[in-house]
């Protein structure tokens, strides 16, 4: 033991030489292999056949998307709860086809969530992202048809706060500028804001003494053929509308560029 002690005393610098210069070799190993090559690096990536009943999320430090792998999901800004039962809708072929009956592949990545659909004539890629530290998230539609195909967005407002907190009365309203439905409350203070810019065709929940509904809906323009997005939209502000209203047109004009931000952050 003596010995040992002794050898590595006589040879400590050595070994501190070694292990201060083994982190410079690995900077310039992996310099190398970058420079080496020109295709960009991979993101990391898992994918599987769709669990229904599985939790799925998409989170930020301000916001979050939470559901399952049907693709029916809540979004929150926190500590605000906007809706609940996010799902979409295909029209094509004049039938009507609930997305979840056509959920095939979920794909993760450190950076968002993604439910693959696939029917007879088409795939939809529904990315669920919730930017870094934005108030809000972003849902993307990457649509692959043969035929004319329409997604209709369809969900249940909450808006309210996390219990054990709450707010007054709230409303919903259309604004046909903003192409989105706009969430408040007696107060003014809180506001949500859900819409898309090829939103049309709004359905407003309702109650009258004879029927009602609770869901709200907006279709996002036909696809005729080929590929296309489309993007919806979800914010909130606890400061007002025109918070939310900056929000919202952020996030609908960048997404693209908050996308490969979060892809770098994670």
């Amino acid at each position: 033991m003596g010995r040992r002690i002794l050898f590595f005393y006589q040879n400590a610098p050595r070994f501190l030489a070694i292990l201060l210069f083994l982190p410079f070799v690995a900077s310039v190993v992996i310099a190398r292999s970058r420079d080496s090559s020109n295709v960009a690096e991979p993101s990391l990536e898992l994918s599987r056949p769709v669990r229904p009943w599985e939790f799925l999320c998409a989170v930020g430090a301000r916001a979050g998307i939470f559901g399952n792998e049907s693709g029916h999901v809540e979004a929150w800004v926190y500590p605000l709860k906007l809706l609940r039962d996010f799902h979409l809708k295909f029209h094509v072929g004049g039938r009507v086809l609930p997305a979840e009956t056509l959920a095939r592949t979920v794909v993760v990545r450190p950076e968002s969530t993604a439910i693959v659909y696939s029917g007879d004539t088409f795939v939809v890629r529904e990315t669920f992202f919730v930017p870094v530290s934005e108030p809000g998230a972003v849902i993307l539609m990457d649509v692959d048809t043969e035929t004319p195909l329409e997604i209709e967005a369809t969900f249940q407002r909450d808006f309210q706060l996390e219990w054990p907190a709450a707010l007054g009365g709230t409303y919903v309203s259309w604004d046909t500028g903003l192409r989105a439905f706009v969430l408040g409350e007696e107060q003014r203070k809180f506001v949500g804001i859900v819409g898309s810019s090829t939103a049309a065709d709004p359905q407003q929940e309702y109650q009258t003494n004879y029927s009602a509904s609770e869901g709200s809906s907006f279709r996002l323009g036909v696809t005729q053929k080929g590929r296309e997005r489309k993007v919806v939209v979800v914010v909130a502000s606890m400061e007002g509308r025109a918070g939310a209203e900056t929000a919202y047109r952020r996030l609908s004009s960048t997404y693209d560029e908050l996308l490969r931000q979060s892809s770098d952050y994670y």
